[in-house]
């Protein structure tokens, strides 16, 4: 059975097996090698993956009108419409007029579901996972989804069955910001020991994981001296990581890692908050006091993927109501049109294109004319660079300190192999040959590298362990709780207080089956008192039910 590489980025996944001595990109998403890590599912739970997911998803949601449901809270009376523009009284956040989904349920109201840029739901541990149309996916069951898919391709294009991986991930999951009761090592590992779980619902029986920018060494190594050092800057969409290593035989010597979220990604959201806000609402003001346009309201569009987080319909009623005050109305209407008519992802390609674009020329036009949306925008490189400013400091100072733990100083190294897309980025590579000079930066491949590296692991390398018993923690604790019934005690933490109650019923049905509702005695209150709780934060209880036991 073959073994493979796999590249799951935060951005786009690729795979690739090495045999005869030559590296193969396997085919993921028609002949294209590069399949974007995204998945569509929708209320059937038909699911897509890669480009197709997008499109799916897009059809889907623009083809289908918002209904709303008016609450005024004054008359205690309920109205459903599909239109917010024509009501004057709509304020929804004055509390007198509630706005929410006609059907109750969130999921009922959206023909699919569209997740991308799952890689940094494996950093966070108080994820667990979300419920799609009545069935929970934990996170790496949603992972679980890519790679199955990844490796059905791999098994099509090698006509044999593939048995086991070796996936790339980032020298570190930690977010730049976290909470202070996490460490990077427990952050690092819930996502590590969450991958490995992700293989085996893939239906992998070995796996293992190999840090990013070490597997583009492996690749990368073989037009180096022997005996020479060499830093691998590994720079894509998500993350930035960096590997200084010294060049020995087949396997190069590991003497520094470095990594820090930081990507592509972040170089787009700077264009669209430096130079494309103005366009939906950034610098206006509300109302006869001139109020600053709300700030809620522009953080969703400094990524494609949370500008549909808008599209409900409180956002929405909130959104028609500050047109009725703004002094620039014409810039509320194209955030209308952009939420609505789903053209966040169509205008993020725009601005990834000029970004492009910015590589080999001074400016950049941005334009976009969909769907009632007209949006013209040039950029310069001059500006794309005070824009990003911020980031390069941040890329510099990796450098430093990636130099700091292995104690050398930049003349020591004697080669810098850039990858990644966003390695392309001139003012990145500035950054780059300004720390080790020019003459020992070296452009490889910046998008097949790391895979390319990860097949030759995979085909020469016995560091696969066996997967089938492998489940993460915090899903472990899911399915031992989901064993708690109706009727039984559990404990659970109520601010600084460990307290005792009985489980009555679930929340919600299946629509929220990972959802207890429980009864206890409040000495202070001297009555029962109900809770919710999630099944993780429960623990059962085997004693005898104390007198204040409830009762069904």
């Amino acid at each position: 059975m073959q073994a493979i590489g796999i590249d799951f980025g935060t951005t786009n996944c690729s795979a690739s097996v090495y045999r005869d001595g030559r590296i193969e990109f396997i085919p993921l998403e028609g002949e294209r090698s590069i399949l974007p890590s995204t998945i569509c599912i929708t209320q059937n739970h038909e699911v897509t993956f890669g480009r197709a997911a997008i499109q799916r998803y897009l059809t889907l949601t623009r083809e289908t009108p918002i209904r709303y449901q008016f609450t005024d809270l004054r008359e205690f009376t309920s109205v459903f419409e599909e239109e917010v523009e024509s009501r004057e009284f709509i304020e929804s956040d004055h509390g007198l007029v509630v706005v929410s989904s006609a059907g109750g349920e969130q999921d009922l109201e959206t023909p699919a579901r569209l997740f991308q840029s799952l890689k940094t739901g494996l950093r966070d541990p108080n994820f667990h996972g979300t419920t799609v149309y009545e069935q929970y996916y934990a996170i790496e069951e949603l992972i679980g989804l890519i790679l199955r898919h990844i490796r059905e391709r791999a098994e099509a294009y090698l006509g044999e069955p593939v048995n086991s991986a070796v996936i790339g991930r980032p020298v570190s999951y930690a977010p730049s910001e976290r909470p202070p009761s996490l460490t990077v090592e427990q952050i690092d590992e819930t996502a590590h020991e969450r991958m490995l779980a992700a293989a085996r619902i893939a239906g992998f029986e070995y796996a293992a994981l190999e840090f990013e920018p070490v597997a583009a060494t492996r690749h990368l190594q073989r037009d180096l001296e022997s005996g020479s050092r060499a830093l691998v800057f590994d720079f894509g969409g998500g993350t930035l990581d960096l590997a200084l290593s010294q060049v020995a035989g087949t396997t190069p010597e590991i003497i520094a890692t470095y990594g820090m979220p930081l990507g592509g990604d972040d170089f787009d959201s700077a264009i669209m908050e430096h130079s494309l806000l103005k366009h939906f609402g950034q610098g206006t003001t509300l109302g006869p006091k001139e109020l600053d346009f709300p700030e809620n309201l522009l953080a969703p569009l400094l990524h494609w993927q949370t500008i549909p987080l808008l599209a409900t319909p409180a956002s929405m009623a909130h959104i028609a109501a500050i047109k009725r005050q703004s002094n620039a109305p014409q810039t509320v209407t194209n955030l209308q049109i952009l939420v609505r008519q789903g053209l966040g992802f169509q205008l993020f390609q725009h601005i990834e294109a000029a970004k492009i674009a910015l590589s080999d020329h001074s400016s950049a036009q941005i334009s976009l004319h969909e769907k009632g949306l007209d949006i013209e925008e040039r950029i310069t490189r001059t500006a794309f660079v005070s824009a990003i400013s911020d980031h390069l400091v941040q890329i510099e100072r990796a450098l430093l300190t990636v130099l700091d733990q292995a104690r050398l100083a930049p003349e020591q190294v004697d080669t810098v192999l850039m990858t990644g897309g966003s390695s392309l980025v001139p003012a990145v590579q500035g950054t780059v040959r300004r720390v080790f000079g020019a003459d020992k930066v070296r452009a490889a491949d910046p998008f097949m590298s790391i895979v390319a590296g990860l097949g030759i692991i995979a085909a020469q390398d016995d560091i696969c362990v066996p997967v089938a018993g492998i489940v993460s923690s915090a899903t472990e604790a899911r399915l031992k709780a989901e064993a708690v019934t109706i009727g039984e005690r559990v404990a659970f933490q109520r601010g600084q207080r460990t307290v005792e109650g009985l489980v009555v019923r679930r929340a919600g049905g299946r629509l929220h089956d990972a959802t207890l509702v429980i009864e206890f005695w409040d000495d202070e209150m001297q009555q029962f008192v109900s809770t919710m709780r999630h099944e993780t934060k429960v623990t059962r209880l085997k004693e005898t039910p104390t007198d204040h036991a409830p009762t069904e």
